[in-house]
């Protein structure tokens, strides 16, 4: 696996964010870059190559190349694309490794090489499909979204976008749970994800399988680190972002979240974007248009 060191501090400089469209036979430009930059593709397929190097990349995929490399595309993507670029400054070092170790405590996120440990660098894929995609491309909607953020947040989203991409690319050293754990939470997982147009509790998920509530959220917890109605609720804005970006109307993406009252949603969606979804809409809308 071919991984980027990446050094954090200080900040990166965050340069430039958009959320780019290209019809059926897009060719990515050849250049030479004088920035990082990073793909993420939400729709479509994009050919790239970077100092010699190809990757197909698909939706669901992030691309990262480094200042100093020439990049192009080498193939016509057959449909149409939609990818966030974002382009920043610091410092970048190339690894080659099997592995690395990834050690999370809390929210606070570091990364220690095989042969040697440093606390101010990320170790970054070159291309991965991370776990934590939506959360990923928000976070560049909202760089995208430049104007209504201030300069020392820019920084810290990518930031943000870099530690997801680093704890999604590599192998997780973390004790191992039991078998047994892992399944019942795989299990909820998915049983959330096909439900997410319903109400849903911690309570009702845990009468769904027979088991105590309290008893299911610590077993949950002591896995996924987050509490069950702490992902419950994430992963129902996670939703409700994808499909305001979708063009749906607040009533209609509070109804497909299992919210009953479009006012209670929206009181929900603004404490956990920092939006109201009528503005939050407008602003994706926006970036289309531009």
């Amino acid at each position: 696996m071919r991984a980027y060191g990446i050094d954090v501090r200080p900040l990166p400089a965050f340069v430039n964010a958009a959320v780019a469209r290209g019809r059926p036979g897009y060719v990515h430009v050849r250049q030479q870059l004088r920035v990082n930059e990073v793909f993420v593709v939400e729709e479509g397929t994009l050919f790239m190559e970077n100092n010699g190097v190809r990757a197909k990349v698909e939706p669901g995929g992030v691309l990262f190349h480094p200042t100093g490399t020439t990049q192009q595309g080498y193939a016509p993507s057959p449909e149409s694309v939609k990818f966030v670029w974002l382009t920043f400054r610091t410092r970048v070092s190339a690894h080659e490794c099997s592995e690395l170790r990834v050690h999370q405590i809390g929210e606070y996120i570091t990364q220690k090489e095989l042969t040697r440990s440093r606390t101010d660098q990320l170790f970054v894929p070159a291309l991965s499909r991370p776990a934590h995609f939506a959360e990923i491309l928000d976070f560049g909607y909202r760089l995208a979204e430049r104007g209504t953020i201030y300069p020392i947040e820019r920084s810290a989203y990518v930031c943000l976008i870099l530690s997801r991409l680093s704890v999604s690319g590599f192998v997780d050293r973390r004790p191992r749970l039991r078998s047994k754990e892992a399944r019942l939470v795989n299990d909820i997982k998915c049983r959330i994800e096909r439900q997410l147009a319903a109400p849903l509790s911690p309570g009702m998920v845990a009468e769904e399988v027979g088991m105590n509530a309290d008893y299911l959220s610590r077993i949950f917890r002591r896995t996924t680190g987050l509490r069950l109605s702490e992902y419950i609720a994430i992963r129902k804005m996670e939703q409700a972002r994808l499909l305001l970006r979708a063009g749906r109307s607040v009533k209609e993406t509070a109804f497909r979240t299992g919210h009953t009252r479009a006012e209670h949603f929206s009181r929900k969606f603004k404490k956990h974007t920092g939006f109201p979804p009528s503005v939050y809409a407008q602003m994706a809308g926006d970036i289309y248009r531009n």
